[in-house]
């Protein structure tokens, strides 16, 4: 492509920021002034009513499909507001549904101890495990997809796109990634990391939940959208 050159690093980058609060973007709840963080109990079980608390469920002996619900800060439509090329400490809401839940209640219902989320715009699986609780959280399913997504390329993954176009739209969305970085330092790490599994999303990065998916009971489907 004359004028443009694509880079690709073997190194993988990650930013890691602490376990994400969520923030409420144009709402606060009466009850709290500041940011929805999760309390910690030491047997981990969470608070309230809410039916995420961590609990297992009862061994069946039946054949038929378990019902999985998912927790509804990843539910179709989103609730919350997630650029998945962002670490997850970024997710927002304007929804007063998401300040009765908390990040650190599991992803499912009932819990589960793996996941492996899938996208109509990416050739890879991604795999999902508890990263503190014994289940997996909300927060470990964010975590999860961004820490997967910043998977570098390989020159044989980005000529893997079907066209000349979609190789083009990946490579402005790399350029677009480092390009909004603040600071010369985060800007040219961010350059020099090179194309990611991220950018095969090209504009799709807007998080809009996951749905269950007829692979099987730990698999889901994420959405995303412009």
């Amino acid at each position: 492509m004359p004028g443009k050159h694509v880079h690709f690093s073997r190194r993988n980058t990650y930013h890691s920021p602490p376990t994400p609060a969520l923030s409420s973007s144009n709402y606060s709840p009466a009850s709290s002034s500041g940011p929805l963080t999760p309390p910690q109990h030491p047997s981990g079980r969470l608070p309230g009513p809410s039916p995420y608390a961590i609990s297992f469920p009862p061994t069946s002996h039946h054949k038929h499909p378990m019902t999985i619900h998912v927790h509804p800060l990843l539910s179709s439509p989103a609730i919350i507001s997630y650029d998945v090329t962002l670490p997850a400490s970024t997710i927002s809401t304007k929804h007063r549904q998401a300040a009765t839940f908390s990040l650190s209640e599991p992803a499912t219902n009932p819990p589960l101890r793996s996941m492996t989320v899938t996208s109509p715009h990416l050739p890879w699986s991604i795999k999902i495990y508890p990263s503190r609780h014994s289940v997996i959280t909300v927060s470990d399913v964010l975590q999860g997809i961004y820490s997967a997504l910043r998977t570098n390329l390989s020159a044989s993954d980005f000529y893997a796109l079907p066209t000349h176009k979609d190789q083009r739209r990946a490579t402005a969305a790399y350029e677009a990634r480092y390009r909004r970085m603040r600071g010369t330092r985060a800007y040219d790490e961010e350059k020099r990391g090179g194309l990611k599994r991220v950018d095969y999303l090209m504009d799709n990065t807007r998080f809009a939940g996951l749905t269950a998916s007829h692979r099987g009971s730990e698999s889901f489907t994420m959405h995303v959208t412009t």
